[in-house]
């Protein structure tokens, strides 16, 4: 864990997130991890941690296509996800839409990023399915990346 916050501490943090307009009522995204244990992030953070998501799925260049098989069960996905891997689940009070850099649009209302990234995946909700992403950029891994050092041990 300490090797995990060193490399993290000294990639640079991403852009601030926009905000809305005056009177709005704004409920941030839920979003929690398991890096090497349970973190969660705290209220300032998870905006810019979603944003950095988003960003990154933008840059993924793979879609899962029909031929190689139907998409999993979401509930399935995220079970299995929570069991064996290393990852960051970001849940949008609001679903987006996203166009990747593979030409693919999707609505995102929940994602699931897999690590490490140089050859995880990330897998958004679609329904009651789970599509999988990948071969993201490494400029948007590093952002995101680098806002993980925001995490806290959940206690």
């Amino acid at each position: 864990m300490g090797f995990l916050v060193a490399i993290l501490s000294v990639l640079p943090s991403g852009d601030p997130a926009p905000r809305s307009k005056p009177g709005d009522v704004v409920r941030p995204p839920e979003v929690s991890a398991v890096i090497a244990a349970p973190v969660r992030f705290p209220d300032q953070a998870r905006e810019r941690v979603a944003e950095a998501g988003l960003a990154l799925l933008a840059s993924c260049h793979y879609a899962h296509v029909p031929n190689e098989g139907a998409m999993p069960e979401w509930d399935d996905t995220l079970l299995n996800t929570r069991n064996k891997s290393a990852y960051l689940h970001i849940r949008l009070a609001a679903a987006r839409a996203v166009e990747t850099a593979g030409g693919a649009t999707v609505e995102v209302s929940e994602m699931i990023v897999v690590f490490p990234l140089n050859n995880g995946s990330i897998r958004v909700r679609n329904g009651d399915r789970a599509k999988r992403f990948g071969k993201n950029t490494q400029a948007a891994g590093g952002r995101l990346q680098g806002l993980l050092k925001e995490a806290e041990p959940v206690k």
